[in-house]
């Protein structure tokens, strides 16, 4: 607080400025020292008052200080995870515009009378799509799948065909037997659907060239088996395509090792039963001859088994024993086994 001190000059009376006598008078402000009464009767608790307003005012901005410290320090911590979201939303927000902007083009072609599905090339160009002379389509492609491949949890297990082995009983127990097949003074009783079914050459000879006549005796003496005689081939190589006709295997491998005395591939039973097989039209047993003979395909075999395979039109034989002969040129022995 400060007092005002009027200064006169002579001595004219204190007063205020400008009152009588004309005398001139200055007023001058003086400090008052902290906690003095004023003149107006105030007291130190105004002081006390404005010094806590001070320090409530200063503490307050500390304290906003620390907050908005706090605050920066939590956004920072959460920037990342805020850009990403930040960045999803706003790729989503872009993607629903751009449909907006989709639907709002198709409904305006379609008042115009444009149902055609196309979009107009100068409205594409002056349009929103077209970021950088670039044009992005989103395309969502469905498939359909036929298949389930994975582990089922539960299976039955199916066992391999046995039809081979039921046919090969009614071959062994004669049952229904209605032909016997001499075959060099041996008899072997067969059924005739079954060998028809087989062997072409088979179903000529039982149905299609049996003439009226022949019915007609068949007929007259049914209780009789019809007995065929079959003079080109030897009984066991019969028998063994009889093996394969009724049970669909090749018979023991022993069996088809099994030659004359001369040794020649030619007298082997798996020789004679691939030209059983070319006879009589027996497809895949002339392929299950075919793939034994070709195990056995030396040097000193190759040029007979060739010749063997040409003979009886094992066109797979014949083809492997080419290839071992071209690999296998440089052998010192093979040009005389060969000649």
């Amino acid at each position: 607080m400060r007092a005002a001190v009027q200064e006169g000059s002579g001595g004219g009376s204190s007063g205020p400025a400008g009152s009588g006598g004309g005398s001139r008078g200055l007023w001058r402000r003086e400090p008052r020292p902290e906690g003095a009464a004023s003149s107006g009767g105030g007291s130190g608790g105004c002081s006390e008052l404005r010094r806590r307003e001070r320090t409530a005012l200063a503490e307050g901005a500390e304290a906003r200080g620390c907050g908005e410290l706090r605050r920066r320090e939590r956004r920072v911590q959460r920037a990342p995870a805020e850009g990403a979201e930040g960045a999803d939303c706003g790729e989503l927000r872009w993607r629903e515009r751009r449909k907006a902007e989709v639907e709002a083009a198709h409904n305006n072609r379609g008042e115009k009378g444009d149902t055609n599905g196309f979009f107009r090339r100068t409205a594409l160009e002056t349009s929103d799509f077209l970021k950088d002379d670039c044009l992005k389509i989103n395309c969502t492609v469905g498939v359909v799948v036929s298949t389930i491949d994975y582990s089922r949890p539960h299976s039955i297990q199916v066992p391999d065909s046995d039809i081979g082995y039921h046919f090969g009983m009614l071959l062994d127990n004669h049952e229904g037997v209605d032909v016997i097949l001499n075959v060099g003074g041996e008899r072997f009783h067969a059924h005739k659907l079954v060998l028809a079914a087989r062997s072409s050459l088979f179903r000529s000879k039982f149905f299609n060239a049996v003439s009226d006549g022949e019915k007609n005796k068949a007929d007259g003496r049914s209780d009789e088996l019809q007995e065929i005689v079959i003079d080109d081939m030897e009984p066991k190589v019969f028998k063994a395509m009889l093996h394969f006709i009724y049970r669909d295997t090749l018979v023991d491998d022993n069996e088809l090792d099994a030659s004359s005395s001369e040794g020649s591939i030619f007298d082997t039973l798996a020789a004679k039963l691939l030209a059983a097989a070319d006879k009589y039209d027996l497809a895949r047993l002339r392929l299950l001859c075919e793939s034994y003979l070709c195990k056995g395909i030396s040097v000193t075999t190759v040029a007979s088994t060739l010749a063997l395979a040409d003979r009886h039109h094992a066109m797979e034989l014949k083809a492997v024993c080419l290839k071992f002969a071209a690999e296998n040129l440089s052998a010192s022995d093979f040009g005389v086994h060969w000649l």
